[in-house]
């Protein structure tokens, strides 16, 4: 990992995942095609990017397991992740996530569409 020179301290994938509040459990940000293999986005930079939203939202600082399923590709560029607390309580807290993108070419208010869902305990 590479520091970037614009961001004292940042990291690349700090960077490609960080998500801005968008109130009731949504968060804003950017899939980068910087993690693609192949055809698609890495798997780990996508559960990372889904991460920071559960952690945004969670008031206990570590996960103890994540489960996530991709149930659709995702494509570089604006997506919201959507956090809802499933229990929390005062040392455990259950999360469920959903990573989501507008169909491109599409008006904000069309067909979304769900690419990963999971589960962060």
């Amino acid at each position: 990992m590479t520091a970037d020179a614009g961001v004292a301290g940042a990291y690349e994938l700090d960077l490609d995942t960080a998500l801005q509040p968008a109130g009731n459990g949504r968060y804003l940000g950017t899939l980068t095609d910087r993690w693609s293999v192949g055809v698609g986005i890495n798997g780990g930079y996508l559960a990372a990017f889904c991460l920071q939203g559960v952690l945004l939202e969670s008031e206990l600082p570590d996960p103890l397991s994540m489960t996530m399923h991709y149930l659709s590709r995702p494509l570089p560029g604006p997506a919201e992740v959507r956090v809802e607390a499933m229990r929390a309580g005062r040392g455990h807290a259950t999360y469920r996530f959903d990573l989501l993108q507008h169909e491109r070419g599409s008006e904000p208010e069309s067909r979304v569409d769900v690419r990963a869902t999971g589960l962060v305990l």
